[in-house]
Parts: structure tokens; sequence; C-alpha cells
């Protein structure tokens, strides 16, 4: 995973708690502490199972922020949204632009690898 600092090395320095987590089987909470690692720095107020309504009300604007200003939350386990201040009501709140998470090109490589080899 050449996306975490240090590449391979890191493994065995900073890394070594997801290396044993893994080696373990406790494979969800090595994964998402590293997805949480990579990404985007942003507070963890967002979840990305809420409704667009939900997220909108709950979300905090930013101080200072104006209409149609963009920023990032995250969900704590390496999901970005990045989100648009928008007035619905007399009232600001954040509506959602686009999400992501920050190993999901490598989870899908790794996905069509596999099928690759599953095919030969």
């Amino acid at each position: 995973m050449s996306r975490v600092p240090g590449g391979k090395a890191w493994w065995s320095t900073d890394g070594k708690w997801a290396k044993e987590h893994l080696i373990a089987g406790k494979v969800d909470e090595a994964v998402y502490r590293i997805a949480e690692m990579v990404a985007e720095p942003a507070p963890d107020d967002w979840d990305p199972n809420w409704p667009e309504h939900k997220a909108f009300a709950l979300i905090s604007v930013p101080d200072g922020a104006a209409i149609g200003d963009e920023f990032v939350v995250g969900n704590g386990g390496g999901s970005r949204g990045r989100f648009r201040v928008e007035q619905r009501d007399g009232r600001l709140g954040a509506a959602l632009i686009n999400s992501s998470w920050s190993l999901g090109e490598l989870f899908e490589e790794a996905s069509a690898n596999a099928e690759f080899q599953l095919a030969t």
C-alpha cells in the first residue's frame, strides 16, 4: 500500500498495530483506521447512511461560511463528504455534493485483480 507514509517500511513501524490486527483477523478495525489515516483531514460529523434532510439539518456549517461555500466532513472511517452551504426555509444547512472513501480505488483494483485471477 503505497499511500501509507513511509511505504512498505510503515508496516514495521507506525503501522505495526494494523499489521497485528490484520494477522489476528480483525480486518475491519485495521482497514477503517488506515482509511481514516490516509483520508483528507476533516471533522467527524457525518454518517454516510443519513438521509439528505438529516445531513442538511445536523452537519454544522463552518463559522463564517456563506451560501455556496463548500467544505468537507468525515465519518471517522475514511469516508469524506463534500458539502455546499445552502439556505432552505430561511435556514443555512449542508447539502451533500459528493462522497468518497479513501481506500475505494484500492479495493476496486484488488477486486478486479481477484476476478481476473479467478477467471484464469
